[in-house]
C-alpha cells in the first residue's frame, strides 16, 4: 500500500526523500550495480530500476530478516494503529499462495511468501519464495511484465526445482 509505505518511510527517515537515499545506500551495501530508487512506492520513475538478478537478492536479504521474512511469509492480515486505532490492514502477501498451490498442483515446492506489483510501464510483476520439497531448498523465483506470472512460476518450479 502506497499510502503505508510513505508513513514508514516518514517514520523512519522523517521523508521519502531521506528514506529513499537510505534504500540506495543498503543496494551499494549489498554490491547491487544495476539497482537504483528514486521513491520508495515503486510507482513508475526513469530512476527507478533493477533487475531480476537483484530484486532476487533484495529478497534473499529481506527473508534473513526476521521481521521482513515474517511480513512476507504470513497468512494473516496486520493492522497498523494510529494513536491505538487500526487505522490500515495490511494483507498478507502471501495471499496467492493457495492460488499457486491449485491447479496445476506444485509437485515440487511449497510456496511461502512473496510480492506482487504491477504498473502499465512494468507489466505484472512477482517475486516469490519457496521451500523445495525433498530438499528443503529456499528458491527464489522473479517474473517480471507477464499477465500470466502465476503460470509461468508453476512451471518453473515444477520443471526446474526439487
Amino acid at each position: 500500500d502506497t499510502v503505508a509505505v510513505l508513513m514508514l518511510a516518514d517514520h523512519i527517515a522523517g521523508s521519502e526523500e531521506n528514506f529513499v537515499k537510505l534504500m540506495n545506500d543498503k543496494a551499494r551495501e549489498l554490491g547491487l550495480k544495476d539497482t537504483h530508487f528514486d521513491n520508495c512506492t515503486g510507482l513508475f520513475s526513469e530512476d527507478n530500476y533493477t533487475t531480476c538478478r537483484e530484486m532476487a537478492a533484495i529478497m534473499a536479504y529481506a527473508l534473513d530478516n526476521p521481521l521482513c521474512k515474517e511480513l512476507l511469509t504470513s497468512t494473516k492480515p496486520y493492522k497498523i494503529l494510529i494513536d491505538g486505532e487500526a487505522a490500515y490492514t495490511l494483507w498478507s502477501p502471501s495471499w496467492y499462495r493457495e492460488r499457486l498451490s491449485s491447479k496445476p498442483k506444485l509437485n515440487t515446492v511449497t510456496v511461502t511468501g512473496g510480492k506482487t506489483g504491477y504498473i502499465p510501464e512494468s507489466g505484472h510483476c512477482l517475486v516469490s519464495t519457496a521451500i523445495g520439497l525433498s530438499s528443503g531448498k529456499r528458491y527464489i523465483q522473479v517474473v517480471v511484465g507477464d499477465n500470466k506470472a502465476g503460470e509461468d512460476i508453476k512451471y518453473v518450479y515444477n520443471n526446474f526445482a526439487n
